[in-house]
């Protein structure tokens, strides 16, 4: 797959990101910032030496990780929720990309459990480098409410992406 076919895909995902998924749309963790981790977690994934399928599966996994969540802070089970409402409403449905479910399911439920505590056994360690995509992706939306630290982002692509998006806005605010 192209980039440009990755595009493609990176857009439909996009507008299946709606308000009706969300328990607080315009919250904290409603559209803007799933929409901005799938923006954050395409172009980590552009910039990374993922397959093509892993690249579908860390940007599926971002348009969906946070539709189980029913409050804001700190929940460690909404990964789980979020997987049970994809699959009850058929979210995959929709999209011929995907063939690895199992994938899909280890990211969105582990994406906001400690790395500590994951399952890290030889049938899930092949999925690490993807969840930490994810990871990294959800961590630079941080930056939106002041509450990001560098250390928080475990891929050299996924500072090698902030670090130019920070230039970028640099460059663009002192010209």
């Amino acid at each position: 797959m192209s980039r440009k076919k990755l595009e493609l895909f990176y857009k439909d995902l996009n507008e299946m990101v709606i308000d009706e998924l969300f328990f607080s749309p315009s919250g904290i963790h409603g559209v803007n910032h799933t929409k901005n981790v799938l923006y954050y977690a395409f172009n980590i994934c552009c910039i990374s030496s993922f397959t093509i399928s892993q690249k579908e599966h860390i940007l599926f996994a971002a348009a969906f990780h946070d539709i189980g969540r029913t409050r804001d802070g700190v929940d460690p089970t909404h990964g789980l929720k979020s997987w049970k409402k994809i699959k009850k409403k058929a979210l995959f449905n929709d999209l011929e990309n995907i063939n690895d479910q199992a994938c899909i399911k280890f990211l969105v439920i582990n994406h906001c459990i400690d790395d500590e505590a994951i399952d890290w056994s030889e049938k899930n360690e092949k999925y690490r480098s993807l969840l930490y995509a994810l990871k990294d992706a959800d961590a630079i939306d941080r930056t939106r409410i002041n509450d990001f630290d560098l250390q928080y982002l475990r891929l050299s692509a996924s500072k090698k992406f902030l670090e130019g998006m920070l230039n970028f806005h640099e460059k663009n605010i002192s010209s």
